[in-house]
Formats: structure tokens, C-alpha cells, sequence
């Protein structure tokens, strides 16, 4: 059984409690990335693969965009936070970048050579429990393929959310504009709050944070970070020209980080405020992925 030491405790109490101010929660989730986050979902296995704690979605009505009413979408499931960086590393040690069999035809072309992402080795975003920046819309693809192989299943098993996925996990089926109801509140989650035409409260961090450390930040479902910290690539295409990227990060103001919130990128752009999370299908007789 796994014991944790006193101080541990502490940082996961001063992230789990609600009235905790964002600088709190900063620097007791930094903390912890130096101690070895314990918490599931966060890190990596004993044999190296990351340990995503899957959330199941169920199948069924939802309300999309501005009262768009979709009722198509079976369950499935999909990870509890975006993939960290010590998650990534995982891809980056191993084969990932070696393998043109995790990527597509033209994310293949377009990797030609790289062995890394953009910001990969830069202090400010290199920190194991915050979520991996810097990734591409082709990175971020063949890392599920990658995931899924390593799992032992085919490569279709895991990848992107599409729009609608993403989008009933973060709001449930009633339509809410954030994971804690219709209206912004401060520390919140991890967004400007001090954007002058939308001002929310005081707080300002100008960075990623850990990963789930944000109680209200927290979906119907149990899924955390999809208001703020990261945008997520999705698997959804835009008009033909890029992908669809969802969510609010650390520098979108309470507008920008309302669940309806759409904006995209071409496959190639990276930059530190975009990441991704993985979803999963479900097969009959495939439990393999019912959480942690």
C-alpha cells in the first residue's frame, strides 16, 4: 500500500480545498511535480506507459452550442486531465518519434526529422505534472496511436475527441457554460481573470498549472481542466483548412473560456497554450478502460 508522506498530504489538501487562493494551488502543485505527483492519472507506470484515469462519458441526449440538441453519440470514454509532460516524455523516450506507423502521412512529413516538441526543454513549461505544450495537432494524434499500441490494442482504439465528444464531457446535458454552472467566478480555474472587458477577479498566473488542481474546474462527469490551464486539440476538422481546438487556458479571459468556445489552428501550429487529451472507444467485452 502505497503511504504518503505528511507533507504530501498537505499539497494535495491545499489543492483539493475550494477556498484555496491560485498561488496556493501553484506552488503546492509544483511541489508536488518535484516530490513525484501521487495522484492517479498524472504520471506513468512502473513499466513506463502512461497511466491516463479514464472517465466514462455515457451515451444519450446533450445539449451542443447554443441549444443544438444531439442525441447520436454513444458512450466513451475520455481522460480525466490533458496528457503531462512526464506522460509525453514517455512517447518522446520511446519510439514516438522514430515510428512513422503512430503518424500520419503528413504528420510524418511534416515531423522530418524532429525528435521533440516546440518548448519541450524550456523550464517554465517543462514541469511533469502540468500538461504538455508546444504539441502540434500531428504530435498529439500519434501519441494515442502510440498509447493504444503500447496498451495492446489497435491504433483506433484511442484518439482525439471530436467537437461533440469533447464538448458533452466538459458540459454535461444541460447546456452549462462552465463545469460549475452558467456564470465565471474567480479562481475558478486557471484563466485571466483581470481582462478589463471581462473581469472576473484578481488573479492572473500567466502559466500552465498541474493538472486537476482546480476543484470547480471540474465537469459534470468528473472531467477537470476543461474550462481553463490548456486548449485541446480535437479531432474535428475546421472548413477543410485546420482542426478544431476546444476550451479555455491559462491566458483566455471568462469569455474565451466558456465551454461553447470554438477556435482552430492549422495541423502544424504549436504554441504554450494548446495541449490534448485522449478519448477512447468502447468495444463489447473491452472493460479495459473502466478508470483507475
Amino acid at each position: 500500500m502505497l503511504t504518503l508522506s505528511h507533507e504530501k498530504l498537505l499539497l494535495l489538501y491545499t489543492i483539493l480545498r475550494p477556498d484555496s487562493a491560485p498561488q496556493d494551488r501553484f506552488r503546492a502543485g509544483h511541489r508536488l511535480a518535484r516530490m513525484g505527483d501521487p495522484r492517479p492519472g498524472v504520471g506513468v507506470q512502473t513499466d513506463g506507459i502512461p497511466e491516463l484515469d479514464w472517465v466514462e462519458i455515457p451515451g444519450g441526449e446533450f445539449v451542443y452550442q447554443d441549444g443544438q440538441v444531439y442525441s447520436a453519440l454513444p458512450s466513451f470514454y475520455i481522460s480525466r486531465y490533458p496528457v503531462t509532460v512526464g506522460q509525453y516524455a514517455a512517447f518522446v523516450e520511446s519510439d514516438g518519434y522514430t515510428n512513422p506507423a503512430y503518424w500520419t502521412r503528413m504528420g510524418w512529413q511534416w515531423l522530418d526529422g524532429r525528435r521533440e516538441p516546440m518548448l519541450w526543454n524550456v523550464p517554465k513549461w517543462h514541469i511533469l505534472n502540468h500538461p504538455v505544450v508546444g504539441v502540434t495537432w500531428y504530435e498529439a494524434v500519434a501519441f494515442c496511436a502510440w498509447l493504444a499500441v503500447k496498451l495492446g490494442f489497435d491504433a483506433d482504439i484511442l484518439r482525439l475527441p471530436t467537437e461533440l465528444e469533447w464538448e458533452k464531457a466538459a458540459r454535461g446535458t444541460d447546456g452549462r457554460m462552465y463545469p460549475w454552472g452558467n456564470l465565471p467566478v474567480p479562481g475558478g480555474a486557471n484563466i485571466n481573470e483581470t481582462y478589463a472587458y471581462h473581469h472576473v477577479g484578481p488573479h492572473f498566473l500567466k502559466r500552465t498549472t498541474a493538472v486537476g488542481i482546480y476543484p470547480q474546474d471540474y465537469s459534470p462527469y468528473g472531467v477537470m481542466d476543461m474550462c481553463g490551464n490548456v486548449r485541446e486539440w480535437c479531432q474535428s476538422r475546421y472548413l477543410d483548412i485546420g482542426r478544431v481546438v476546444r476550451g479555455g487556458s491559462w491566458f483566455s479571459n471568462s469569455l474565451q473560456a466558456q465551454l461553447t468556445t470554438r477556435n482552430w489552428f492549422y495541423e502544424s501550429n504549436a504554441d504554450y497554450g494548446i495541449g490534448f487529451r485522449p478519448m477512447a472507444v468502447i468495444y463489447p467485452g473491452n472493460q479495459f478502460l473502466s478508470g483507475s
